[in-house]
């Protein structure tokens, strides 16, 4: 899976929304901060898998 190629990233990201998670007292604005990761981490895997192949 992509996601182990990127473990940086991946390590990033959680530490960003994790942040934002504590710093935020909307429980809305921690769920949407959570959902659009999760949508974006998901949409960079398929793209890296994709682009894999047509390297």
């Amino acid at each position: 899976m992509c996601w182990k190629k990127d473990k940086l990233t991946i390590s990033r990201v959680i530490y960003e929304v994790s942040w934002s998670i504590r710093t935020s007292n909307d429980a809305h604005v921690r769920a949407m901060n959570f959902l659009s990761v999760e949508k974006f981490l998901v949409a960079a895997c398929s793209y890296s898998e994709i682009f894999s192949f047509l390297v």
